[in-house]
């Protein structure tokens, strides 16, 4: 079965270093937001790197090791540290009061998991959303400086002392711990592995596949009414566990992003 080759395939790949463990994925980065002690936003440091786009070299985000997001279907959805401007920030074009209720939903997020952590990363990250507006986001200057990238998606990742915060370990371990205990939804039998687990209702996008949406595509997919049974929804009709979702479709993207780069 191919959710079980490619669930070993990720399992061979962690093994040798390969790949990412559960909780965390690569995503494309623009912007880093650089955090002061209290908070303060420093500067946008530009993550882009020169990378050759057939006979070209151009500008384009930086693939990083961030906090696996959980998948976003018809409603918002906040990622932890990476995320793009309307969820961080506050601010996207021509959508002022969407972008306010993402920004209150990443607020809630972070200030849940890093209000009470005594590591200067997280408390800057914490520090940051007690004291940020998005009323008057759109007048910073750091803001308007790159508000053409910012509207159209980029994604950023906040920035303490150097480094991505995800890089601190005692956020690391915040955020792990998150991840792992976060069980939704009903105890099922995992048709990859076999084992009694949460069911992962809607699976990771797969990233790079031909003719599909620039967000991804879905290989397990159940979103008509025609295509379920006996009255279940979405992923309860091929009851896949988290950690097989997770592994199955990392290998996947994995694959085609190689398969992509060989092209280029």
């Amino acid at each position: 079965m191919i959710l079980q080759a490619l669930t070993e395939h990720y399992e061979d790949l962690l093994a040798l270093n390969k790949t990412t463990k559960p909780g965390w994925g690569l995503n494309k980065v623009s912007y880093g937001i650089n955090l002061s002690d209290n908070g303060d936003i420093i500067s946008l440091l530009p993550l882009q790197t020169e990378q050759m786009r057939g006979k070209k070299i151009q500008l384009a985000p930086r693939v990083m090791e961030v906090p696996m997001p959980f998948k976003r279907t018809s409603s918002p959805v906040a990622y932890f540290l990476c995320d793009n401007s309307g969820y961080l920030l506050g601010v996207n074009e021509g959508k002022s009061k969407k972008a306010e209720e993402y920004f209150d939903l990443s607020k809630k997020l972070h200030l849940e998991l890093l209000s009470n952590t005594d590591c200067p990363a997280g408390h800057a990250v914490a520090c940051f959303f007690e004291k940020w507006d998005p009323a008057i986001a759109s007048a910073n200057p750091l803001i308007l400086d790159k508000w053409d990238d910012l509207i159209n998606g980029a994604n950023l990742i906040f920035w303490y002392k150097d480094e991505p915060v995800s890089n601190d370990p005692e956020v690391r371990k915040i955020w792990q711990e998150y991840y792992d205990n976060k069980n939704e939804g009903h105890l099922i039998q995992c048709l990859v592995t076999g084992e009694k687990t949460y069911l992962e209702n809607i699976h990771p996008p797969i990233k790079g596949v031909k003719g599909a949406q620039p967000t991804g595509a879905a290989l397990v997919t159940f979103n008509e009414d025609s295509f379920c049974s006996y009255g279940h929804k979405q992923g309860e009709n091929a009851p896949v566990g988290r950690y097989a979702a997770f592994a199955y479709t990392t290998a996947l993207n994995k694959l085609l992003a190689d398969w992509e780069h060989v092209q280029h």
